[in-house]
C-alpha cells in the first residue's frame, strides 16, 4: 500500500524513536498549532469536507468517524498517533 510512495521518494521512513527525541520542541509546536486551528471545534472541521473526502481506510472510503464521547479529546489523541 505505501511501496508506490515509498519508491518515489515522496515518503520516508525514518527510526521513530531517534526522530521524535532529535525533533521534540518542532513536533510540540506543531501539536499545538493544530489543536489550537482545528481542535476548538472539531465538528466544524468535519463538516468543511464532504464524506468523499475523507478516508479512514481502503475499506472505509466516504466515512469520518468519531467514536462518541469528548471530540476533542478523539481529535488530540489522533494528533498524537
Amino acid at each position: 500500500m505505501l511501496h508506490p510512495l515509498i519508491e518515489s521518494g515522496a515518503l520516508v521512513l525514518v527510526p521513530s524513536a531517534k526522530f521524535f527525541a532529535k525533533n521534540e520542541n518542532s513536533i510540540v509546536e506543531l501539536r499545538s498549532a493544530l489543536m489550537s486551528h482545528i481542535g476548538e471545534d472539531p465538528e466544524e472541521v468535519a463538516s468543511s469536507f464532504q464524506p468523499g473526502y475523507l478516508a479512514v481506510d481502503d475499506r472505509g472510503r466516504s466515512l469520518f468517524v468519531f467514536a462518541g464521547g469528548d471530540k476533542r479529546s478523539q481529535l488530540q489523541s489522533a494528533i498524537d498517533s
